[in-house]
């Protein structure tokens, strides 16, 4: 994981266009959610549909002709960074915690614009569309079902809760950087094994009701 960095926030104050490729996980659609609560204005270029309604995002199947001032890549879109050159965007790419650090930075130094990079911990977490899609949400839910999932018990995690998750993701967007250099979301690490420690020392049984 990269090295932990102290962000300041400066978020424009016009409304800008933040064009947002591929989102899936839940803490994703919990970013955009806080972006329009942000009073941000945001297009969705994807597929997927998203878990909420909004009057005020936008969908769009390939993002070719918007007009962002900020761009975010959840999935490894070259249609991504190519807007982003376009419109000399702010761009935004987010990796998961065993993705390529090393290659995703010479890709992005390689682009003539204002960008960062995020490497994101193991995301778990409730929300109010919550699916367990996450392997902590899994693991999570394994502990309140009170079923023993199989684990490698050395295996080394990087939680973090979606909505620091999501606020993380919020400062990476909008603070200004005095260096281009990767930035990590993400708590300290933890065994797979001190963590089910923890969940059984603090899971109570009501009844029938765990």
């Amino acid at each position: 994981m990269p090295k932990k960095t102290l962000l300041t926030l400066a978020v424009s104050q016009d409304s800008p266009l933040v064009a947002v490729f591929n989102p899936k996980q839940t803490a994703e659609w919990m970013f955009i959610q806080h972006l329009l609560a942000k009073k941000l204005r945001v297009a969705v270029v994807g597929s997927q549909e998203p878990p909420f309604s909004s009057g005020s995002l936008q969908l769009n199947s390939r993002g070719g002709g918007l007009k962002s001032q900020y761009v975010v890549d959840f999935g490894w879109q070259k249609a991504a960074s190519l807007l982003a050159v376009k419109n000399n965007s702010r761009f935004l790419r987010v990796i998961a915690p065993d993705g390529d650090l090393d290659g995703t930075l010479r890709e992005m130094k390689s682009l003539k614009i204002d960008w960062r990079l995020v490497q994101a911990g193991h995301v778990y977490g409730l929300s109010s569309f919550w699916q367990p899609q996450t392997p902590l949400d899994h693991f999570f839910l394994a502990a309140v079902l009170g079923r023993k999932p199989q684990f490698s018990p050395r295996q080394q995690v990087f939680p973090v809760y979606n909505q620091d998750f999501v606020h993380g993701l919020f400062l990476s967007l909008f603070s200004p950087l005095s260096e281009a250099s990767p930035l990590v979301v993400a708590g300290n690490g933890q065994t797979l094994a001190a963590i089910w420690r923890h969940l059984a020392s603090i899971a109570q049984v009501s009844g029938r009701r765990r």
